[in-house]
């Protein structure tokens, strides 16, 4: 073949001619006009900055919080959960953010190819179609594909098809050949009677077209039909019949096999076809070279080898390509497409027109495909107001010279080194201007020197060493080599824009089942996140290349499978710590519920709004949010991991090609809007487990809140459970009901119990008490006499109540307390038996007098049991022990209440302590020690309430707390002292306490019959007995600056105090 540089050469695309058509069209009416979309852009202004301003609250009380709630950092788990849920919210509106701009200016447009020029004045186009797989992509979808793009509604003599074989599979050249000769009387029918639905297949599928309205009484249109549907059946069964023999699904390697090139021509012509004379398109079959020793870069790698091989054959300027599926269903799209591409004013810098993705066998509730229908119904016109959506795989017209140059180079003359474009004389005469290849007709032959040389631009090694897949053709390194290549062009400079016709331009096959659906959805994402991490990254790379807008929503697009960690975390998270009793949000009554309320009515708006306003329904939108979260889940959280392995060398992503096998019986229950659970195991397990847990976490939730009242603690978790249940009810439908073969699988729905009983179980409270068991409680002997003022000697408690108010008279004019220090005589027993009124008898009711007083102050952390700390400084000395006094906050409390099912009610949130009291004494025997005693607490909540009880679990510091214990050393051998020396003893205390001064001394019975009951717990082995309360009226107990007490002798240099009668008692760290 020669190079033309003549002007009047039919189909020769000169610099002259384009001049001549740039000043005849500045003349002429606009062939395209735009407009901005409304009211879509002023709704979606204002939505995103009330919706911007109302993540910046939120985010500002997550992270605000921890330093006004310290029941936030209450352990390990309330915080590790706060600080997750509180990276996702961030994750989240990151993404949402970076969304924006593709919906800040969305535009129309229209075409007008009715003020195209003349035929013989339009470029001529190649077109490129892909297939990797005839098992997984039918022969007879793809023929019909081919045959759609052969009948597009251009001059034939100007498009050329080229089928990129890339499984090198014999049955696709078999049947490339039956479509031509099928083509040859298929295309005069089309133009003959106006049929619009060129796809042979899709247009004998139905039955009635309202193109044939007026045709329907024409009896020549009926017999032609007939007579084409005949046609049409046998070219199917021939094809069919060779498939199934299996002499042509056999025989080259698809692995390991040469490079093929064939030109389909009018090489035998029958009769009818020569009187005719019909004018068919050009036909190439490729199947490049394939080694396992080279990398053959996926879809990328097989484009590239199109415009190398079409570049010395046909050299079109201008290139449609189409996945093997996606088929012309409006064979008006070139022509709108040129309007674009010859407007002067905007060819220039106009890189290619995309159409949108769309497909035959949607339903009108598609259960599966979410993520399509949002990008071209909505973000596309969005990034066609910033300057032009990116390649999208299929449906776009590209100029060549776009994928060789930046807009500001005028031509290809500086492509002169074969170490860019390689070692092919004749592909680097191609890319210059003034070499161009007279476009081959019908009625030329390729030569045998030209199809060697297109075997050599085929073959696997051709591109190693060069710029290809770099800087020139369609880019590597990524199974998304359209995200890529788009990416590249708009850094280059180029724009694009795009066109949605009002009837589709091209129709392909969507997923109809959910294992098709999230491998296809993985594959992208995997080549999406995979870009967002390499050195390409838009944030960084396009940053300085693009504008910041259009970098944020190649961003968005690259970030999507992030996405997956804010869902993992709603749907776990909060459901575990609900189990747990721990607040994430806000209480009901609390005004910072009401913001994430907002924000999250405004997120559900925005995706409602969308779905309404491109023709959908609300039950379009409840299929959508179900499919986000699967794909949230599963399809974004592989991606995740298959980066991490990838960049650590543990594995490569690899190009699964999407099944487009149609099984009906699949597309039965797609169309009842079941859900076809037939996938793998890795897929399905987290949507179960999920499920699982979400059920277990609201029932038991709601048991928890109807039990212990705390709805306006824990409603924001029990809601998002209940949501996640019920947009997931197909799932629980296919664990349970379902029998058919789409049901979820046995095996997963035992694993993802035991995965949820594993992860979802509480862990039990920590032991309260000591682990010496307690001795069994002393009877006392009752005395008999007759009441006194004093009180009645009945029990040993009611005498210690009397006592203590005695004391209390005198420890109200005194400048300390006064404890005996003498040591006590032995008891009269004639003094027990007369029952004087005598001080002496009043002092004696006390029973065993205590010596050796020594104040301790024990300061428990936020997030520590403060019934711990307690038991961990009673067990280190052989000393009784007693509560004087505790202050600071609770916020998560287990108290001992009979008349509560199971003994323990347990409450959460934040509670001041009102008083804490006890004692434990400690008890020598002839087997050993004991220890005997118990803590009663009184609290108040947030609301006012008081409650109160035994300790009998936990009681976890919110804050800082500080207990006032005071131990001492009970002499049972010896009588109490009635020197009048008793009440005046105060210098023999220790120094630490002098000048303390407290108020009263109460007694604190636990219940309300005024009877002090000793009980044992359910869960802890210790006895409450006698239980004091000492309360402080506005007076310390202690020195009010604590370095007093550092300072003072007895206490080392880390504050533990060291006594000098018990050497128990220096272990304690305050």
């Amino acid at each position: 073949m020669k190079a033309s540089g003549s002007d009047d050469s039919e189909g020769v695309y000169t610099k002259t001619e384009n001049v001549d058509k740039r000043k005849t069209m500045e003349t002429k009416l606009p062939l395209h006009v735009s407009q901005l979309k409304q009211p879509q852009t002023t709704i979606n202004r204002i939505h995103t900055v009330f919706h911007f301003t109302a993540l910046l609250a939120l985010l500002y009380y997550r992270f605000s919080s921890p330093f006004y709630h310290q029941h936030i950092t209450d352990g390990f788990l309330p915080s590790f959960s706060w600080f997750l849920i509180s990276f996702s919210e961030l994750v989240h509106s990151f993404i949402w953010i970076l969304g924006q701009p593709s919906r800040w200016r969305p535009i129309s447009r229209d075409v007008y190819p009715e003020r195209l020029p003349e035929d013989k004045q339009l470029p001529p186009i190649d077109v490129f179609i892909c297939t990797a797989d005839p098992n997984k992509e039918p022969t007879i979808g793809v023929m019909n594909t081919l045959i759609s793009a052969m009948c597009l509604d251009y001059p034939p003599e100007k498009l050329f098809v080229y089928v990129s074989d890339d499984g090198g599979a014999p049955i696709t050249l078999f049947g490339m050949k039956e479509a031509y000769s099928f083509a040859k009387q298929w295309i005069p029918f089309c133009i003959k009677y106006g049929i619009k639905t060129r796809a042979p297949d899709a247009y004998f599928s139905q039955s009635h077209h309202q193109e044939e309205n007026g045709l329907l009484s024409n009896n020549k249109f009926v017999e032609s039909r007939k007579e084409m549907k005949v046609r049409y059946q046998v070219f199917k069964q021939r094809v069919e019949k060779a498939r199934v023999n299996g002499t042509l699904s056999s025989g080259r390697g698809r692995a390991d096999r040469p490079p093929i090139i064939q030109v389909i021509q009018n090489d035998a012509v029958d009769d009818e076809v020569k009187e005719n004379e019909t004018k068919v398109p050009l036909l190439v079959y490729v199947s490049r070279e394939k080694r396992p020793t080279h990398p053959h870069h996926f879809k990328a790698g097989a484009l590239n080898v199109l415009l190398r091989v079409s570049g010395i054959i046909s050299n079109s300027p201008y290139v449609l390509a189409l996945d093997c599926d996606m088929y012309c269903n409006d064979p008006t799209s070139a022509r709108q497409a040129m309007c674009f591409h010859i407007d002067p004013n905007l060819s220039r810098s106009l890189a290619f027109v995309q159409f949108p993705q769309m497909f035959h066998n949607l339903s009108k509730s598609d259960i599966y495909n979410d993520l399509l229908r949002t990008a071209f119904e909505v973000q596309w016109y969005g990034m066609d107001g910033l300057r032009g959506p990116f390649l999208s795989g299929t449906g776009f017209y590209l100029k060549r010279e776009a994928l060789f140059r930046s807009p500001t180079q005028k031509d290809l003359s500086h492509i002169t080194n074969k170490q860019d474009v390689g070692c092919s004389d004749e592909f680097i005469a191609s890319l210059h201007r003034d070499n161009k290849f007279e476009a081959i007709s019908n009625n030329q032959h390729v030569s045998n020197r030209l199809l060697d040389e297109a075997r050599l631009l085929a073959s696997c090694t051709y591109d190693q060493h060069t710029q290809w897949g770099e800087q020139i053709g369609f880019m590597y390194h990524s199974v998304v080599e359209d995200y890529m290549t788009g990416f590249q062009l708009f850094c280059k400079g180029w724009i694009s824009v795009y066109r949605n016709s009002p009837r589709p331009a091209f129709l392909g096959s969507a997923t109809t089942n959910l294992n098709d659906t999230l491998v296809q959805t993985t594959r992208w994402n995997s080549g999406l996140l995979q870009c967002g991490f390499s050195r390409f990254c838009p944030l960084t790379y396009g940053s300085s290349r693009m504008s910041v807008l259009q970098s944020m929503v190649f961003s968005a697009f690259a970030f999507q499978s992030l996405s997956a960690l804010p869902m993992l975390c709603y749907a776990f998270i909060p459901q575990l710590c609900l189990l747990n009793g721990i607040p994430l949000y806000p209480k009901v009554s609390n005004p910072w519920f009401v913001m994430f309320a907002v924000v999250y009515t405004s997120w559900q708006f925005q995706r409602i709004y969308e779905v309404l306003s491109t023709g959908g329904s609300l039950r379009l939108w409840w299929n959508h949010e179900r499919i986000l979260l699967i794909k949230s889940v599963t399809a974004y959280f592989i991606p995740c991991l298959d980066v991490i392995m990838k960049f650590i060398g543990t594995k490569e992503i690899n190009f699964v090609p999407t099944n487009k096998v149609v099984d009906d019986e699949q597309v039965e229950r797609y169309n009842r809007n079941e859900f076809d659970f037939q996938a793998a195991t890795r897929l399905l397990l987290p949507l179960t487990t999920i499920v699982t847990l979400n059920i277990a976490s609201f029932i038991l939730g709601l048991r928890r809140v109807l039990l212990q009242k705390t709805y306006d603690d824990l409603f924001g978790q029990i809601f998002l459970s209940l949501f996640i249940v019920i947009l997931n009810y197909p799932i629980i439908e296919g664990m349970i009901l379902r029998k058919d073969k789409g049901r979820i699988p046995l095996h997963v729905t035992i694993l993802s119990g035991a995965f949820f009983i594993i992860t979802g179980r509480a862990p039990p409270p920590p032991p309260l008490t000591s682990s010496t068991p307690p001795p069994p409680p002393e009877t006392v002997k009752r005395k008999r006499g007759r009441p006194r003022k004093y009180g009645t000697p009945e029990t040993p408690q009611t005498a210690a109540s009397s006592a203590a108010k005695k004391l209390s008279t005198t420890t109200n004019t005194s400048p300390s307390v006064t404890l005996p220090s003498s040591p006590p005589r032995k008891k009269d027993p004639s003094s027990v038996s007369s029952i004087s009124s005598s001080k002496k008898y009043q002092l004696s009711a006390l029973g065993n007098a205590g010596q050796n007083f020594v104040p301790h102050i024990i300061t428990v952390n936020a997030g520590e049991d403060v019934s711990q700390k307690i038991m961990s400084f009673t067990q280190q000395r052989k000393r009784a022990v007693c509560i004087l006094s505790a202050s600071g906050s609770i916020s998560n409390a287990s108290l001992r209440q009979p008349a509560t099912l199971g003994g323990n009610v347990t409450y959460e949130g934040r509670f001041e302590i009102l008083s804490l009291s006890g004692s434990f004494l400690h008890t020598e025997t002839e087997g050993g020690s004991s220890r005997t005693g118990g803590l009663s607490v009184c609290l108040s909540g947030t609301d006012g309430r008081i409650i109160g009880g035994g300790v009998g679990g936990p009681l976890k510091a919110a804050g800082p707390v500080q207990v006032i214990i005071g131990s001492f050393v009970v002499d049972t051998n010896k009588e109490t002292s009635n020197d009048p020396k008793f009440e005046t003893s105060s210098s023999k205390l220790p120094p630490q306490v002098i000048g303390a001064t407290f108020s009263s001394v109460i007694y604190h019975s636990p219940d309300s019959s005024g009877r002090n009951s000793g009980r044992v717990n359910n869960d802890h082995q210790n006895v409450g007995v006698n239980n004091f309360m000492l309360q402080s009226r506005g007076m310390h107990s202690m020195p009010s600056q604590s370095s007093d007490w550092r300072d003072s002798p007895g206490l080392t240099d880390h504050g533990a105090y060291q006594s000098s009668e018990d050497g128990d008692d220096g272990n304690l760290q305050h």
